[in-house]
């Protein structure tokens, strides 16, 4: 009877042994850049075909809020985190590049220099590109886009993982893809945007 019992036990034991997974273990992918960006660049968040072309071309992390600043605290609750506090953040979850759409609520000229090189010394760290936005000299942003853009060209000659992709220019001559203030973007506008930036980082990453 007790070797008949400890049959049992052993058939038993046989059934509720947990059962052992041989499928492969899943692993997240990496993005490959990171957007930052405050109200401007948000409306990548609003247009699906924008956010559809991006992710097929050069999958993407969208770090976008209204009010953002470069590296202080935003003009509002909701952006207390700072591009390069949002770089610093999500190191390690993209590889090749972080593209930078912040600087409209920027107050201080005298610290748009000193805010470049922070954020791309980070990255430097974090061993990535930057991909710089230059700013839309129209509407009440003129005076202070003309002088960020004019920075940003100097400091691009000294700075070897800055990268300038010129969206004012290129932008120039589409009034269908601003809103009444021409600085924010449509839909078309954000789709125009999205291409725009897939380009520029295609362009990074193959040479």
């Amino acid at each position: 009877m007790g070797n008949v019992l400890g049959a049992i036990g052993v058939v038993l034991g046989l059934l509720v042994a947990p059962m052992v997974s041989t499928a492969p273990v899943v692993r997240p992918i990496k993005k490959e850049a990171l957007l930052v960006g405050d109200s401007v660049m948000s409306i990548l968040l609003h247009t699906d075909a924008a956010l559809t072309l991006l992710e097929k071309e050069h999958p993407f992390l969208l770090r976008s809020v209204p009010c953002q600043r470069l590296i202080f605290e935003g003009c509002k609750p909701i952006a207390k985190d700072s591009s390069l506090k949002m770089l610093q953040m999500n190191k390690g979850k993209f590889s090749n590049v972080v593209v930078v759409g912040t600087g409209y609520n920027d107050l201080d000229d005298a610290n748009f220099a000193r805010a470049v090189r922070e954020i791309t010394s980070e990255a430097k760290l974090q061993g990535v590109q930057v991909l710089w936005l230059t700013y839309r000299q129209a509407g009440n942003v003129r005076m202070k886009s003309v002088s960020y853009n004019r920075q940003l060209f100097a400091l691009a000659k000294k700075i070897d993982n800055l990268h300038i992709l010129r969206w004012c220019d290129i932008s120039n001559g589409h009034p269908e893809w601003f809103t009444a203030d021409s600085v924010h973007m449509n839909s078309t506008g954000g789709l125009a945007l999205a291409k725009a930036i897939s380009a520029a980082i295609g362009q990074l990453t193959t040479t």
